[in-house]
């Protein structure tokens, strides 16, 4: 998917997210985050690459 099409999906979530009037919680895994939602209040754990993953498998 285009960058600015995964940005519109997740900004659309999001407001729809917040005009809810129930206690909510959505999860949604993207590797491209949208940069006005990459903040504390809508993530959560460190962001992964290739060198540093966020599963530590140990063989």
């Amino acid at each position: 998917m285009e960058p600015q099409r995964s940005y519109n999906f997740q900004l659309q979530i999001a407001r729809v997210s917040q005009e809810s009037p129930v206690e909510h919680q959505i999860i949604y895994g993207t590797a491209m985050i949208c940069p006005d939602l990459d903040e504390e209040q809508y993530t959560v754990g460190k962001f992964s690459t290739r060198d540093e993953p966020t599963l530590a498998i140990q063989v």
